[in-house]
């Protein structure tokens, strides 16, 4: 989904990491899944991307 929302808006890695405040190597194991999204990068990334956050993180557990 981090893609996905990164590709319609034709931002780079650095872009969005630049955004969200993190390193581009962090945002790039998150997008591969090498690292897990947090409840509160979800919410940061639903911020930036004017979306649900839930698209991110389940809340539910």
């Amino acid at each position: 989904m981090i893609i996905a929302n990164r590709d319609l808006r034709n931002w780079s890695q650095v872009t969005l990491a630049e955004k969200l405040g993190i390193q581009v190597q962090n945002l790039c194991a998150m997008e591969n899944g090498r690292r897990t999204v947090s409840r509160k990068m979800a919410i940061k990334l639903g911020e930036i991307f004017g979306t649900d956050p839930a698209a991110f993180f389940d809340f539910s557990k």
